[in-house]
């Protein structure tokens, strides 16, 4: 009896028993952990596309031709969502979608939301916000009954910057605006050549250094080869004209040469001198050589008339100058 309650024999068994109990458990939760961060990672893939589709619907939208595509920036979205699994409860009727049927005490939510601001940054913003709200199990013992994992996408809008050329033909027009001729070496920093209408080319350029893109609004009009070998989009949105104040000038009906400020010329003799744009006819000469000019915004012309600027101060915003005659 007395070896009997000294035979230690099993106790490293009972042990094990006893210590595999929270350690099963926590093995599990950790599990139960790894499902979420693999539907996060799910749910931020389909946000990603779903931004980015709605992001061409709306630079379609945004371009200077007619938008062929009949469907909103929301259904966009939410089809590029869809084709990644994830979908509103209940709606799964979008091309390609794989949504399945969920289980009764799991949800999906898809927002698509179209934005004018984005922390404080102005511009076109497609913002994608992707959820899903499923049973916690063994996280219960932490509190939890439900979890909701979610992800958020932003795509931006953005108008072509750094333009070294520009062409502002408007499209549909009978020829390109942007042509680039045969056998053309373009080298140097790389900038954004840009039509607003079309783009053409003789033959296949060649681009030496980095930077360098080819931008269109109409697309590409070649019979043959229309990748440049750069970086390149032929759907985008038009380019700022700066030259967009003129659209709407009359030429032929602009006669006449009022004389600005004192007899056309400002001296360190004179007051300072502010201008504004004739409703009709035009300014003729003006040389500056002391005191200050101030141009009010707007459209100037100047008809059989020089500009001289040998001193003093001329100032003005979102002022444009046409010198029309000789």
């Amino acid at each position: 009896m007395s070896s009997l309650l000294h035979n230690r024999r099993g106790s490293v068994a009972f042990a094990t028993v006893v210590a595999l109990v929270p350690l099963i458990g926590v093995i599990a939760l950790g599990a139960e952990g790894g499902s979420w961060y693999v539907t996060r990672q799910h749910a931020q893939n389909a946000a990603d596309a779903a931004a980015y589709s709605g992001a061409l619907r709306l630079a379609c939208g945004l371009g200077a031709i007619a938008c062929t595509d009949t469907e909103s920036v929301d259904y966009r979205g939410k089809q590029f969502a869809a084709q990644n699994s994830f979908c509103n409860t209940g709606d799964t009727s979008y091309p390609g979608s794989r949504c399945t049927s969920l289980a009764t005490d799991v949800a999906q939510s898809v927002e698509i939301n179209q934005l004018g601001t984005w922390k404080g940054v102005s511009g076109n913003f497609v913002q994608a916000v992707i959820s899903q709200q499923q049973p916690a199990y063994l996280a219960k013992l932490l509190g939890l009954s439900t979890v909701n994992i979610g992800a958020i996408a932003v795509a931006e809008v953005q108008n072509p910057k750094e333009l070294c050329a520009l062409g502002l033909g408007r499209y549909p027009q009978n020829s390109s605006a942007l042509i680039l001729g045969g056998s053309v070496d373009i080298t140097g920093n790389g900038c954004g050549l840009m039509s607003n209408d079309t783009v053409k080319y003789a033959s296949t350029p060649t681009f030496s250094g980095s930077g360098w893109a080819v931008e269109a609004v109409g697309g590409c009009v070649n019979s043959g080869n229309c990748d440049p070998g750069v970086p390149y989009n032929y759907y985008m949105p038009a380019a700022t004209n700066p030259l967009e104040q003129l659209d709407s000038a009359s030429f032929n009906d602009v006669t006449g040469n009022a004389k600005p400020c004192r007899n056309g010329s400002v001296t360190n003799n004179d007051s300072p001198c502010t201008l504004s744009p004739l409703s009709t006819g035009a300014y003729g000469d003006l040389t500056v050589t002391g005191s200050s000019v101030t141009f009010n915004a707007g459209t100037y012309f100047f008809y059989n008339a020089k500009i001289k600027i040998n001193g003093g101060t001329v100032t003005g915003t979102d002022v444009t100058l046409v010198l029309l005659g000789n």
